[in-house]
């Protein structure tokens, strides 16, 4: 007899295989007035299409993230603490700016930011360079021991 999946595992093959019943699946349970989160929790899903995947509310603690693709992701109320991001592809896009993170993440986006400014001092505004300075320590922090760590401008 073959044993009953737990729901984490079905939602675990689902968001892993097919995008669009995922998110019909969203859609009927965030009408639904709740306040939980769906668990997702230290779970593999390296290299994962998650474009275009509703992953509002979806808690993804300590779970594998690397090489996943989240563009056109909604992540509003995701939280991706402890989570490795290492080459992956966040949206640049309002549905991004609500996730909770780690300070790992954090200073991991931080870096990427005050590296961009870095990469072109000449055209950097002064109000830029101030900010890049007064963070530096901060962004610093980057998790990754292989990328030179960012001097002052």
């Amino acid at each position: 007899m073959k044993e009953k999946q737990s729901l984490k595992e079905r939602l675990i093959k689902v968001i892993m295989t097919d995008i669009n019943k995922w998110n019909r699946y969203q859609r009927f349970i965030i009408s639904k007035p709740i306040d939980s989160y769906i668990d997702l929790t230290n779970t593999n899903f390296c290299g994962v299409n998650f474009c275009y995947a509703n992953l509002h509310n979806v808690n993804f603690t300590g779970s594998n993230l690397k090489y996943a693709n989240l563009c056109h992701a909604n992540l509003t109320n995701a939280i991706l603490t402890d989570v490795d991001l290492d080459f992956s592809c966040l949206p640049l896009s309002c549905k991004s700016l609500k996730f909770k993170s780690s300070l790992r993440i954090r200073t991991q986006i931080g870096f990427h930011f005050a590296a961009l400014i870095a990469a072109d001092q000449e055209n950097a505004s002064d109000e830029e360079k101030d900010i890049y300075n007064k963070i530096l320590g901060y962004v610093n922090k980057f998790h990754r021991t292989d990328i030179e760590k960012l001097i002052q401008l």
